[in-house]
């Protein structure tokens, strides 16, 4: 027992992880989700604040925040089990996880795992958390239906003998075995195989990875640096960066711009033809084709967009801006065709990290 946490037990080694597990879990009844309590078959979207301890919960078909949940710390990211019954939050502050109920919107357990725990990534399985601490040099992996720490991954380069630091944001591969992890100090990224908890590949890169999509084909992964105001292509094959594109930018950035942090949210349409990038220099989405990065159109969004979350049928986006000089920051909706903000969202203050999940 590790006395340095309250109910966390490190368990080093896959074998007597997964032996202790299952012991453990014939002991201990499954955490079930609570009743619904909105009903079920929709999808909602959740908005970490950054500006305080709240996750705003807006639903996808009337457009409107439904609820407000205080989970009692800075929440840093969010992933989403994959059947759609929970997501998982993560604490920058506490360095917990925290397991909520999608249908309910209660929390059902939380869980120190760690000191600074940045976006993480689940097994397909949705039995295992995976979750970056940004301080720790470590990867902490909670088992959901325990609500336990049980094992971590050491995240040391293999060719200096030195950690990996500020471990930032993970994203799970179309695979569903393998995850990669961004180092943004080490300016790496490292792929981490999620059955054997092991690390099989690093990939060096020229500046610091923020965030990033992956294509289903994991052919290629785009990904915005530090200080760029764009982003870069690089092939997962060979890890060769093919193309770099920066958005031209004259003038002073925005009231409380991080100038570190010009560009903080990408993704991928869900077929995989367009790519979505937020700058916070020039308060603008741009949309690019892909595979050939032709630029497609600019749309004009809230100021500071900082994350992207897509609809599953391919039809909505959402994107959050932390519109530093008002209380409250928006969540832009757009159609994804005519590329068109259909709404703005008033959120909390500063949303920053925006996950879609679809209810069962």
């Amino acid at each position: 027992m590790n006395t340095m946490w309250n109910r966390v037990l490190v368990i080093r080694g896959l074998g007597r992880a997964v032996l202790l597990a299952s012991l453990v879990a014939g002991l201990v009844p499954t955490l079930k989700a609570g009743p619904r309590a909105d009903g079920s078959g929709t999808s909602r979207i959740y908005v970490g604040n950054a500006g305080d301890t709240t996750i705003s919960v807006i639903d996808h078909d009337s457009r409107e925040v439904t609820k407000t949940i205080d989970i009692g710390a800075k929440h840093h990211g969010s992933v989403p089990a994959h059947a759609g019954d929970r997501i998982y939050l993560t604490t920058e502050d506490t360095g917990e996880v925290i397991a909520v109920d999608t249908g309910s919107n209660e929390i059902l357990w939380r869980v120190k795992a760690g000191a600074t725990l940045h976006e993480p990534s689940i097994t397909h399985d949705d039995r295992f958390v995976f979750a970056p601490d940004f301080r720790g040099g470590r990867i902490a992996i909670v088992d959901t239906r325990l609500g336990e720490l049980v094992d971590e991954v050491q995240m040391i380069d293999p060719e200096t003998g030195k950690q990996f630091d500020g471990l930032h944001n993970t994203y799970e591969m179309a695979d569903g075995r393998h995850m990669i992890s961004m180092s943004i100090l080490g300016e790496s990224m490292i792929k981490i195989d999620m059955n054997t908890r092991e690390i099989v590949r690093i990939y060096r890169l020229n500046g610091q990875p923020r965030p990033a999509a992956i294509t289903r084909d994991m052919s290629t992964i785009f990904i915005q640096l530090s200080e760029l105001n764009g982003f870069v292509a690089v092939d997962l094959e060979t890890g060769r960066e093919l193309e770099r594109i920066e958005w031209p930018f004259e003038g002073e950035p925005p009231q409380k711009v991080d100038p570190w942090t010009p560009s903080h949210g990408i993704a991928l349409t869900s077929s995989d033809s367009e790519l979505w990038a937020a700058s916070a220099f020039t308060s603008q989405l741009y949309v690019y084709s892909v595979p050939e990065l032709e630029e497609l159109a600019v749309v004009d969004v809230g100021v500071l967009p900082n994350w992207i979350a897509l609809s599953k049928d391919g039809k909505t986006l959402y994107a959050t801006s932390q519109e530093p000089s008002r209380e409250r920051g928006t969540v832009a909706v757009i159609d994804i065709a005519s590329r068109e903000v259909l709404k703005f969202i008033e959120a909390g203050p500063r949303p920053k990290r925006i996950h879609l999940v679809e209810i069962p």
